[in-house]
């Protein structure tokens, strides 16, 4: 099991989860109706799943490795590396997630979905740059992290060959795509300013710059809300768009999404102290799935 918390088994399976979502529900009906074959068949998706798995993991393991004494400040007792599973240890799995990564890469090379194999070596190099240097880098580091969150579902167009989008059927897909992936990215975004305030105690000690460290709490706050502003503004265009196309459940879901966004704004503006924000962080992760499959009421 400690190995499970290791890898954040639940962000892999919901991130497993949403790719299928989005393949079942959105690819698949499209190109269908289309009439046009798809790169991404469904061997080619369980590989791509197994990718996004292996160099999520991989991050996972790299971002505790580096942050083992921040970890300790700002989590007590509740670490793994170190406590129940070895350096060493920790090390041989980032190595097999590494291999894993870099096998489905060259698969997609061999198949010719260049674009695929080149957006999972990328993440790969991203996480490694992130862990070493970025992640004390104020903001570029929350972009980085956002950006590779979004590649989740873009991923999932680009591997359908993203040449082919000027075709009439296929550019609703591409804006769903497009949406969504909007949508992970300045969520991804808020949570991660969140979680700086959240942990602005250790990194202080271990000299980490952040947006909180080196902002302040209020200052990344504003941040925080401008970054939320700008997704509930998203929302409400995207939902406006499509409003006509969806049922009354779909209608009501967008309607509950938009008030659970303004409500963690309210949290936000509120907040002072670090168990406030470890809160916050916790219901966004929640926000995120939900809109997330939020997917399944559109009508593609």
């Amino acid at each position: 099991m400690r190995y499970f918390r290791l890898i954040r088994w639940p962000n892999l399976v919901l991130t497993l989860i949403t790719q299928f979502v989005f393949y079942w529900h959105v690819s698949i009906p499209v190109f269908a109706e289309a009439g046009i074959q798809q790169n991404l068949h469904w061997f080619s998706f369980l590989i791509l799943l197994l990718g996004t798995l292996g160099t999520m993991a991989g991050g996972y393991i790299l971002n505790d490795l580096k942050d083992q004494l921040t970890d300790s400040i700002n989590r007590g007792t509740d670490i793994i590396i170190g406590k129940s599973i070895s350096r060493r240890s920790a090390w041989s799995l980032y190595i097999l997630t590494l291999f894993v990564s870099l096998l489905t890469c060259a698969y997609f090379m061999l198949q010719g979905m260049y674009y695929t194999g080149l957006v999972i070596v990328s993440s790969l190099i991203a996480l490694y740059v992130y862990s070493r240097k970025l992640k004390g880098t104020p903001i570029l580091g929350n972009l980085l992290i956002a950006g590779l969150s979004s590649l989740v579902i873009i991923i999932l167009w680009l591997s359908e060959s993203p040449w082919r989008s000027g075709e009439p059927s296929l550019v609703r897909i591409k804006h769903i795509f497009m949406s969504f992936g909007l949508f992970a990215f300045l969520s991804t975004l808020i949570r991660e300013i969140v979680k700086d305030m959240e942990d602005l105690e250790g990194d202080h000690k271990s000299n980490i710059s952040t947006i909180a460290t080196v902002w302040g709490i209020s200052n990344s706050i504003r941040v925080a809300l401008v970054v939320s502003i700008i997704l509930l503004f998203s929302i409400v265009f995207t939902s406006a768009v499509e409003w006509a196309r969806f049922s009354l459940f779909g209608k009501s879901y967008a309607v509950i999404l938009t008030m659970f966004l303004i409500a963690i704004m309210v949290q936000i503006s509120r907040s002072t102290e670090s168990r406030d924000f470890a809160k916050i962080s916790r219901v966004l992760k929640i926000f995120m799935a939900a809109g997330l499959f939020f997917v399944i009421f559109w009508n593609v």
